[in-house]
């Protein structure tokens, strides 16, 4: 479904310690970003619902809507840690576009 770098699942888990949000999943959704191009976003979730697509990748709960789904399968989520950039990247398949995100607990981007 969704591919996660060790990387990656050490920032979100210090971003869930870090928000007090220890057993929260990682939600990944996508969203329309108002001219009608569709955005994959991510965001901590400490609920989500027996409806969802969940799935455990290095260590974290992935969890998809099911409208997002389709838009998503083969994502690849890392983090990048650079002089030029700091932050989650999407690489997306699905959808034109590209990602950078900083690295608080959200993220909203295209795939590239």
């Amino acid at each position: 479904m969704i591919t996660l770098s060790k990387l990656a699942a050490e920032k979100i888990t210090d971003i869930m310690r870090e928000q007090e949000a220890v057993g929260s999943a990682l939600r990944v959704f996508v969203r329309s970003n108002g001219v009608g191009t569709p955005q994959v976003g991510m965001a901590l979730d400490p609920s989500p619902t027996d409806r969802d697509e969940t799935v455990e990748i290095e260590g974290i709960r992935v969890v998809v809507d099911a409208e997002s789904l389709p838009f998503v399968i083969g994502s690849e989520i890392d983090y990048v840690d650079s002089m030029l950039q700091s932050g989650f990247t999407i690489r997306n398949p699905n959808l034109a576009g590209g990602c950078a995100c900083g690295g608080g607990g959200a993220c909203s981007c295209g795939g590239h």
